[in-house]
């Protein structure tokens, strides 16, 4: 997993494992102090089920009790265990977004940093991995099989015996056939939307 990952990729998932590590356990913490004092109030509280029974007995604690210390308290702790809550769902969430937009960005990258250069001798679509579809490309008398999948349509409008050329760091591909030039522009915003 981590192989091809860099280093901040690493200290990405790192700091989000301590984050929803250190959010477990301020949640556990205000829950179980909840329970205690729910518990000494003479509250029947369980340590490893009925949550929300000390949730209603909390509201319960908040509307009877005169004290208007022991209500505020308690309204801080429901308030806290609220933001622990949708910060715990919303967190992860994020993470997902953000590593989804990564990944695209990578993959551009990726393409637009690949250099296609060769006849093409063989196009085929390769049923044991995913439907990927491949080209194989002969260049001085050695071949190379290339994952075009993420390529726009260039599986699609190539034939075998063209001249493919694309250089590392140009988004266009130059399909040269029988003396006519396709263009091929990688779609920048395919990843990015």
């Amino acid at each position: 997993m981590f192989v091809s990952m860099d280093f901040d990729q690493i200290a990405v998932k790192i700091t989000f494992f301590i984050v929803m590590t250190l959010l477990a356990l301020v949640g556990n913490v205000i829950w179980y102090w909840l329970k205690s004092d729910l518990g000494k109030r003479g509250y029947e509280t369980h340590l490893l089920y009925g949550h929300l029974d000390d949730l209603f007995n909390a509201r319960e604690v908040m509307k009877v009790n005169q004290d208007p210390i022991v209500r505020d308290q308690y309204k801080r702790t429901l308030n806290w265990l609220t933001i622990v809550f949708i910060l715990f769902i919303a967190l992860p969430i994020g993470a997902l977004i953000y590593e989804s937009k990564t990944n695209k960005l990578r993959a551009y990258d990726k393409l637009l940093n690949q250099e296609l250069t060769g006849i093409v001798k063989s196009k085929y679509i390769d049923s044991s991995n995913h439907m990927n579809e491949y080209l194989e490309l002969s260049r001085e008398e050695a071949s190379t099989k290339i994952n075009v999948t993420m390529y726009d349509s260039l599986y699609e409008k190539v034939q075998i015996g063209d001249n493919i050329n694309k250089l590392s760091g140009d988004s266009t591909i130059y399909l040269n056939r029988q003396g006519s030039t396709i263009l091929i522009v990688l779609n920048r915003n395919r990843y990015f939307n």
